[in-house]
């Protein structure tokens, strides 16, 4: 009995220490976090990414923002979203007409937005 309690308490934290996101349980809060204009942090990109969702399908528009500030054009390219669950939290797969890529979602809130890709973390910060 002793061991298996001692196994427990040991496994558990590792347990959940491995879900990563920290701030959704369902796709409906992925979805109302994501929903809105982000821009990558430490980049001299003019790209804004814009999520939204409409009748349970998601939208992913890509805003090229002029140096004055104004919104200059939409890119022709209009990936869709979908929102998954995973084992560590959830998952942001980009759907084009040429296939498709998922990307680790490891910290959603109303301002920040990190997401893994094969080249490590990025961080999103939302504009609007």
């Amino acid at each position: 009995m002793k061991k298996t309690l001692i196994l427990l308490l040991t496994f558990l934290p590792l347990i959940l220490f491995g879900q990563n996101l920290k701030c959704c349980e369902t796709k409906k809060e992925v979805e109302s976090y994501l929903s809105g204009k982000w821009k990558e942090k430490n980049t001299e990109s003019n790209t804004v990414y814009e999520y939204w969702f409409e009748d349970e399908k998601g939208h992913l528009t890509l805003i090229e923002i002029a140096q004055n500030g104004d919104e200059l054009i939409e890119l022709e390219v209009q990936p869709f979203v979908e929102i998954h669950k995973s084992a560590k939290g959830f998952e942001l797969e980009i759907i084009y007409l040429y296939g498709s890529v998922a990307y680790e979602i490891k910290h959603l809130d109303s301002d920040k937005m990190i997401i893994l890709t094969e080249e490590g973390e990025t961080e999103y910060h939302k504009i609007e």
